[in-house]
């Protein structure tokens, strides 16, 4: 609440701009200018947890990627981006997947069950988990794969329009923290099992103004989304169990996509 209070923006509400002491507000030449439902804290760098808490889980996962980093020499070829989704990389199963696809490649995976895209943010911007010097700085992946935006508005943070402003926010860090790599964007997967659920309307909200993010020569965009789906439009326990996290058969299909772009800009001999 205090950020919100010093962004001067209640969400959901009118933001009055220069009218304090206005005594009729709606004459003010500087009109009201209504917030998307979750913009501050969609495009707010936010850490999951803070250094001084107690050290935990995900203190303990960052230390694992800081050592990964300093035993690859820096050498990462492929970074993850996301959520529990792409977290979910690193359970067994799907890690045979990646190991097929990716033999040779050393990926640095630092999504986080439960993150959303102020998280992901705050950790590909300047301040990220890396300090001081920023998660991306010292590294060089040729390629960033990036999937966030679900948990915004599954836990109902944020609306598509403000998930899709922090997903923007994420590229435009990881652009200017990681220049020389490409950038992998995937659209957000559907969830829920049918396809007249309110959360299906709302990724195809977001991804309609994500996909032009691409710029076809450092930012790609990918929707696998007919590829998840069946013909009728619903998402089967066999690609998602839960109607939200990938089987090993939907991080199979996953990863293909991503291959096509490794292949292309890094490749293995």
């Amino acid at each position: 609440m205090k950020n919100l209070l010093l962004a001067g923006v209640v969400l959901g509400s009118l933001v009055l701009t220069g009218c304090a002491t206005c005594e009729k507000a709606e004459k003010c030449e500087k009109a009201a200018v209504k917030e998307p439902f979750g913009y501050v804290i969609s495009t707010t760098p936010t850490p999951r947890h803070r250094f001084s808490e107690p050290y935990n889980g995900w203190h303990k996962r960052y230390d694992a990627k800081r050592k990964q980093i300093a035993d690859a020499k820096n050498q990462i070829d492929v970074v993850f981006i996301g959520d529990s989704i792409t977290h979910g990389w690193e359970n067994r199963a799907s890690m045979e997947v990646l190991k097929k696809h990716f033999p040779k490649h050393e990926i640095l995976n630092l999504s986080h069950a439960g993150d959303r895209t102020e998280h992901q943010l705050w950790m590909a911007g300047e301040s990220g988990f890396f300090q001081p010097s920023g998660a991306y700085k010292g590294i060089n992946p040729k390629l960033i794969v990036v999937l966030i935006g679900t948990n915004n508005i599954g836990h109902r943070t944020a609306g598509p329009e403000a998930t899709a402003a922090g997903i923007k926010l994420i590229v435009e860090a990881l652009r200017k923290n990681c220049p020389e790599a490409k950038i992998l964007l995937f659209g957000v997967f559907p969830r829920a099992q049918n396809p007249d659920h309110v959360f299906r309307g709302q990724v195809k909200e977001i991804n309609q103004i994500i996909c032009t993010l691409a710029d076809g020569e450092n930012v790609f965009y990918e929707d696998i989304a007919g590829k998840l789906l069946e013909k009728d439009g619903t998402l089967s326990k066999k690609i998602m169990p839960d109607y939200l996290h990938l089987s090993p058969a939907g991080y199979e299909i996953w990863a293909q996509a991503i291959e096509l772009y490794v292949k292309r800009f890094a490749p293995k001999e």
